[in-house]
């Protein structure tokens, strides 16, 4: 994360304790972006402290 996040964002310190180390914040913060389009760092907090559902693919049932 940002130094400057880290040390004035509330949610940022909140995952680095949750998570516990900060190689495992970069660890899950790397792994968010492969599946998830995050706009702002607040939603990449986000997705790390509470979760993200990931979505499920549609399928189509031939009824013919």
């Amino acid at each position: 994360m940002d130094q400057t996040q880290q040390l004035c964002g509330a949610l940022c310190r909140a995952v680095w304790a949750k998570l516990g180390s900060k190689r495992l914040v970069w660890e899950r913060m790397r792994a968010l972006f492969y599946d998830y389009r995050l706009d702002s760092m607040r939603a990449v907090c986000e997705a790390l402290f509470y979760g993200v559902e990931k979505p499920r693919p549609l399928l189509r049932i031939d009824t013919s």
